[in-house]
């Protein structure tokens, strides 16, 4: 599961990254979280950032008491659900970050690490998006990330991680003539990963400060 991650890095910086503008301002995120607004790449468009919303409805849905936003697909299976199959074939996105989030059982509480990559670059998770039109009648386009199980040492911290793509597969993943079995082929195990311990503070979905992403000594 991936249920926090940051994205801190200048906007410059991150549109000459992904070749991609930024037309609207976004401030840093040191602890986004599901149901905000944030800047993914999306295959409709893939010249800029779009603000998505962190939560997944595909387009047909109707009945909003059966059906909630997810915000992680997995990717053993996101070939076969109906939720998913339609995005995984016409409405992948990437969603740009610098590290995630995950939890830790450590006795009778949990201890948030932070996952990064080795080389600490900004990277792509692997998403997928779609527009629903909510109860309001009002357009909503929302996006998930797709997970795959992780490898060790990663396991001992969280059984599951978010699918980053290699810099190489980034414009396939967009391409628009990209088969379903194609794009699974390129939901790699990244291993080229680090992760520490943090701060508690970051359990608190408005904690948003660089502070969130500094290691911590574990005591005990």
């Amino acid at each position: 599961m991936c249920g926090r991650y940051t994205l801190y890095t200048k906007k410059e910086a991150l549109e000459a990254r992904f070749d991609a503008v930024f037309e609207a301002t976004f401030d840093a995120q040191y602890n986004a979280a599901p149901s905000l607004t944030l800047p993914v790449i999306r295959n409709d468009n893939t010249a800029a950032f779009a603000l998505t919303t962190w939560g997944f409805l595909p387009g047909w849905v109707r009945d909003f008491n059966k059906m909630k936003p997810q915000i992680n697909a997995r990717a053993e299976s996101v070939k076969e659900k109906p939720y998913w199959r339609g995005a995984l074939s016409k409405h992948r996105c990437l969603i740009p970050a610098n590290g995630y989030y995950e939890w830790k059982k450590a006795g009778d509480r949990k201890q948030p690490y932070f996952i990064r990559l080795a080389s600490d670059e900004p990277f792509a998770m692997a998403g997928l998006f779609d527009t629903y039109t909510n109860e309001a009648g009002q357009p909503v386009s929302g996006f998930a990330i797709i997970t795959t199980q992780a490898p060790a040492p990663l396991a001992n911290i969280h059984h599951r991680m978010p699918v980053i793509l290699q810099p190489d597969d980034e414009a396939r993943w967009l391409s628009p003539d990209l088969t379903s079995a194609e794009a699974l082929s390129l939901l790699d195990v990244r291993t080229d990963v680090t992760a520490f311990p943090v701060s508690t503070r970051v359990n608190a979905p408005q904690n948003n400060s660089p502070e969130l992403i500094t290691p911590i000594e574990l005591t005990g």
